[in-house]
Parts: structure tokens; sequence; C-alpha cells
């Protein structure tokens, strides 16, 4: 990551034009945070509570940034600026992911032809370097595509990722599983995939975004 930072200290900063990087400090110092880093998620059918974590709302610039990144290697830098500077900001919570395996929230096929890449899994990737924590993309699958999550309201969204995911039971057994993705809204996405886990015998789920929508 810090090669990558030092590829792209000389580019413009997509946000206020300076020649610092492709994402300024000063700018990361004004994205906008919530009150409260830590939440509560919670799996109405199993009757538990998920702990989840956000590094920043999901507004101004960090808004831009994450929508911008899947249209061109600039933003897609950019993107990764920002998630470090959030890694770093979960660092201070390391109570929070210690002993636990960084898991990225799988993209349905037809998003991934598309982009060529997975936010989420590049979220995580950083996020397991900078917290010294495992990662592996292979213990949770799509099992189903789904429609996109902001056509739905808030109940809809939860019916619309009903069972969409998938987890070998033999890979899964006695793990704590920090499940990462790009944006919680909803949490419907987060509360389905950990029930996928908790099913499939996880010891505990726990959830990272680098962004919340309320």
């Amino acid at each position: 990551m810090d090669k990558l930072l030092n590829l792209i200290f000389t580019q413009k900063c997509m946000f206020c034009k300076s020649g610092k990087s492709l994402f300024c400090e000063q700018c990361l110092c004004t994205c906008p945070v919530p009150e409260n880093n830590n939440y509560g998620l919670y799996i109405r059918s199993l009757k538990r509570k998920v702990n989840a974590f956000s590094t920043y709302d999901y507004d101004g610039s960090v808004r831009v940034c994450i929508k911008e990144s899947k249209y061109g290697p600039k933003q897609f830098a950019a993107l990764k600026i920002l998630a470090y500077k959030g890694a770093v900001n979960l660092q201070t919570s390391h109570k929070f992911y210690e002993h636990f395996t960084a898991v990225p929230v799988p993209l349905n096929k037809r998003k991934f032809r598309s982009r060529g890449f997975n936010q989420a899994e590049i979220i995580a990737k950083i996020v397991s370097s900078k917290c010294g924590i495992p990662h592996n993309p292979e213990l949770l699958k799509r099992s189903k595509e789904t429609d996109v999550q902001y056509k739905h309201g808030r109940l809809a969204r939860y019916e619309n990722v009903s069972g969409a995911f998938a987890a070998e039971p033999a890979q899964i057994k006695g793990m704590r599983i920090l499940l990462v993705d790009d944006i919680c809204t909803s949490g419907a996405t987060f509360t389905e995939a950990a029930k996928t886990l908790y099913e499939a015998g996880a010891d505990s789920v726990r959830c990272y975004s680098l962004s919340r929508r309320v």
C-alpha cells in the first residue's frame, strides 16, 4: 500500500486539485465520519445481534470516491487510499477484529463481469494487511444473482438478498469472521451474509464497512 501511495503522490487530488495525491491528506481529513463508528445489526431469524463498525459516512467525497472507483484507474487508486485510511482508523479498535479472518461480501457475477473487480475484496485485502489478520475471499460465495439494492426500499432489500449466499460448514465451523463491504445501508446484505456463516457453524461474525449510509 505504501508503494501505491508513493506512486500517486505526484497526481492531482480528485477533489481539491492540489498536486499532492489523488486523495490528498487535507481532503481525507474532511471526510464525513459517523458520530459512532460502532453499531449493531440484528439477525431476526436467529435472534442474534451482530457487531458492526464503519469508518465513514457515505456522503460527500466518500460517496464520490466509492461510486467513481469503477470508472478508471485514478478513481480506483483513490479508493485504495481511502480504504487504507479506513483501515488505519479500524486499527484503533483492535479488539474488534483480533483473531478474526477478513472475508469480503461477494459480488454477483453480472456486476463482477461489468466492473472487473469487487470493491469489498480490495478493502478486505487492505484491512488484512494493515490490521495483520488473515484474508480469505473463498469462505463466502454467491448462491444466486440478485437485483441491485439501491432500487429497493428498506424491507424489500432483505427479501432481495434472502438466500443469496452460501458457505461450506467444513470450512467455516469454529471460525471468527470479519465480513467486509464498501457500504452498509439497511444492513440487509451484512445480516444475510452473517446468517449464512452462523448457520454454517461460525463461532462469531462481525461486520466492517468502509462507509455507512443512514
